[in-house]
C-alpha cells in the first residue's frame, strides 16, 4: 500500500474530501499540513469537479492565495502547478476505476513523491530553481527535459541541454 499523503490535522483519520478543500479554501489548513502529495490531492479534486481549466484556474489563484496567507507568497510556482495540473487530469482518465482518492493515489504514486515522481520525468530539477519558470509556464521540450536556461528554444535534441 503506497502511503496516501501527509497531512496532520490533530486528527487520527484523514480528512474528508470536502473537508480538506474547504479547510485549504477557507484558509484554515495549516501551511504545515500542505504538502506535495495533499498538492496532488487537491488538482485531483479541482479536476474532478471542474475539469481541466476549470482546475489550472482554481489552482493556479488558490495556491496563491494560500502561499500568501501563510506569509510565503515567493513559494507558488506556475511550471510546477500547471505541469501538475496537466498530469493529474491526465492520470484522471487512464485511471478512471479509480473513482476515489486512495485508489487514485494508489493507482499513481509516481505523481505523489516529489523527488524522482512524474513531474521530473519531463522537466530536469533545475526548473525548480529558474525565475522565469517561478512565474510563467515553461513547458517542457520534445525530449522531456527544459534547458537549463530555462529557454527552451535554447535546448538543442541532439546535443543534450546546454
Amino acid at each position: 500500500m503506497v502511503p496516501m499523503y501527509h497531512l496532520d490535522l490533530g486528527a487520527s483519520v484523514a480528512p474528508s474530501d470536502d473537508d480538506f478543500l474547504r479547510r485549504f479554501e477557507d484558509l484554515t489548513l495549516p501551511a504545515s499540513a500542505f504538502r506535495h502529495a495533499d498538492h496532488v490531492r487537491l488538482a485531483w479534486l479541482y479536476v474532478r469537479r471542474d475539469g481541466l481549466g476549470g482546475a489550472l484556474d482554481g489552482l493556479r489563484v488558490g495556491i496563491r492565495r494560500f502561499a500568501t496567507h501563510h506569509g510565503a507568497p515567493g513559494k507558488y510556482h506556475e511550471t510546477v502547478t500547471c505541469a501538475a495540473v496537466v498530469l493529474v487530469h491526465e492520470r484522471v482518465h487512464r485511471t478512471s476505476e479509480a473513482t476515489d482518492w486512495p485508489a487514485f493515489a494508489e493507482a499513481n504514486p509516481d505523481l505523489l513523491r516529489w523527488e524522482g515522481g512524474a513531474f521530473f520525468d519531463h522537466y530536469p530539477p533545475s526548473i525548480v530553481d529558474q525565475e522565469d519558470a517561478r512565474h510563467v509556464f515553461v513547458l517542457p521540450t520534445k525530449k522531456g527535459v527544459a534547458a537549463s536556461t530555462g529557454h527552451a528554444r535554447d535546448y538543442d535534441p541532439n546535443r543534450g541541454p546546454p
